[in-house]
């Protein structure tokens, strides 16, 4: 994948506001997850990278139980006290070397598998599901294909941030996966679907989300200050609150059986 898998500790830093700038995925994903799944309400979930809850919930609100592991203490905190009635069980650990003592029907991963070491993650999901289990990968992304606006904020991160990722979008993230699954040859009936959609954000949340991003919390405070002005800048131009245009991603496939396997 593009991504820096490094990065993934800098939420440590901003992890409230991370989660205040988050918002959550188009419920019609959630909804495809279980059809192409086939789980029910004996099935067992595990979220892994669950951070502050936004895809566990979800899950949960419906009625599955589900688990969630994460390495940040501070978001697994923030999960927690937005649970509510809905009280998932919630792990503190690094997914990828966690001693699991279950298996699972379906292993979900939102906005956090970029994050793992792909070679131990996929033999991590593959030992831990239960035979014919199911992985689902998804993701969303801000559209920049979409919006001018975007375009340009664009270019203000590519010019100034050293990490901000290549090919942040997406449909480059479904090719990968597909492709990852593929290649790993741990799943089958591997499918993916894109979603399309818009979030309206004030100027001020916006700014905010931007603030919270990995490639602008790497930035040292003087250059930080300075991209931020320059963004600034930028959103004056435009009347706020705007509807972001995103691009959500969902990518599945089952685990492959025994006899499947070898």
């Amino acid at each position: 994948m593009v991504f820096n898998r490094h990065l993934g500790r800098t939420f440590k830093k901003s992890s409230f506001d991370y989660h205040l700038t988050r918002r959550g995925y188009p419920n019609n994903l959630f909804t495809d997850i279980i059809k192409f799944s086939k789980i029910n309400k004996a099935s067992i979930i595990l979220d892994a990278g669950c951070g502050s809850g936004l895809s566990t919930l979800p899950f949960a609100k419906k009625g599955y139980s589900i688990i969630g592991i994460d390495f940040s203490e501070e978001l697994l905190k923030i999960a927690k006290s937005e649970a509510i009635n809905d009280v998932p069980e919630y792990l503190l650990g690094p997914f990828e070397n966690y001693n699991f003592k279950q298996k699972f029907d379906l292993i979900i991963s939102g906005q956090a598998f970029h994050w793992f070491d792909e070679k131990i993650a996929y033999k991590k999901c593959f030992e831990i599901l239960n035979n014919k289990g199911y992985l689902a990968i998804f993701a969303k992304f801000h559209d920049y294909k979409r919006s001018d606006f975007l375009l340009k904020l664009k270019n203000i991160f590519e010019k100034n941030c050293e990490f901000f990722p290549e090919g942040l979008h997406h449909h480059d993230y479904e090719k990968d996966y597909i492709k990852e699954m593929n290649d790993y040859n741990m799943f089958t009936n591997i499918k993916s679907k894109t979603y399309d959609y818009f979030l309206e954000y004030s100027k001020e949340d916006y700014r905010d989300y931007i603030i919270s991003n990995t490639w602008m919390l790497k930035l040292d405070v003087d250059k930080q200050a300075n991209v931020m002005n320059e963004i600034d800048s930028l959103m004056s131009n435009y009347k706020w609150p705007m509807k972001i245009p995103l691009g959500a991603v969902l990518v599945l496939g089952r685990k492959l059986s025994v006899d499947e396997h070898f």
